[in-house]
């Protein structure tokens, strides 16, 4: 995938989410590469409990923005969208 292309599909993908949710996504992507530990992103987004963050999480990956590998992990599911947000994103 070209870079244009591969820009655009992040933006569309940001756009799915909400600024709360793409707080998270933000969150996720300050930590490094994935998969990230759901307590890490809890306390990356602000909060001390990660379920105080459950709903967007699943509200994520409802969307197919994020999933989950395995218990207690998230990743993205769209390719290097973790290097997009830090590069575009405005809470980064």
């Amino acid at each position: 995938m070209d870079d244009q292309r591969r820009v655009s599909v992040h933006r569309e993908s940001l756009i799915q989410a909400t600024d709360t949710e793409q707080r998270y996504l933000a969150a996720m992507a300050s930590l490094g590469l994935g998969p990230y530990p759901v307590a890490a992103v809890a306390r990356a987004f602000g909060v001390d409990d990660q379920r105080k963050v459950s709903v967007h999480r699943e509200s994520l990956i409802q969307k197919g923005l994020i999933w989950s590998p395995r218990r207690g992990q998230v990743d993205f599911t769209v390719p290097l969208f973790a290097e997009f947000l830090k590069e575009n994103h405005s809470v980064l």
